[in-house]
């Protein structure tokens, strides 16, 4: 769907960019990670922000590396863990005729403990295209 630029006061097609990750945090007590996402769309003339998304996505961590998450709280109650991302890629469905626009992420979250990875998991979060928040 095309949009004004406001660079150039053209109608433009949009563009997506790269996932932006913000932040991936781990609750070990919850057993959950926190993840915050940027998405953007882009015009294709001028490459102005059109539209924009952010993405504030809480996930379980799944049993297997909660699991080990006990198993070493167990042995050492002090430790500490880390979720980091493990690549994040965009995610578009739909938009075909009679169908509606989906734009989100995909990401790999791994679960270290000591610069040692325990686990990983993916998370996915997306929105419709009408969703977007305009930027201009």
């Amino acid at each position: 769907m095309a949009q004004l630029c406001p660079s150039c006061n053209k109608f433009a097609g949009l563009e997506m960019q790269d996932p932006e990750v913000n932040s991936v945090e781990i609750d070990v007590e919850n057993e959950t990670v926190s993840v915050e996402v940027r998405i953007v769309r882009n015009s294709s003339c001028c490459n102005d922000e059109m539209k924009e998304y952010t993405f504030n996505t809480d996930a379980d961590i799944p049993a297997k590396i909660a699991e080990k998450i006990h198993a070493i709280r167990e042995l050492m109650p002090e430790c500490e863990f880390d979720a980091e991302d493990g690549g994040c890629e965009i995610l578009e469905e739909g938009g075909s005729r009679y169908k509606k626009s989906y734009y989100g992420y995909s990401m790999t979250v791994l679960i270290k403990h000591h610069d040692e990875e325990i686990g990983s998991f993916e998370v996915t979060d997306k929105v419709e295209a009408s969703g977007m928040d305009e930027l201009t």
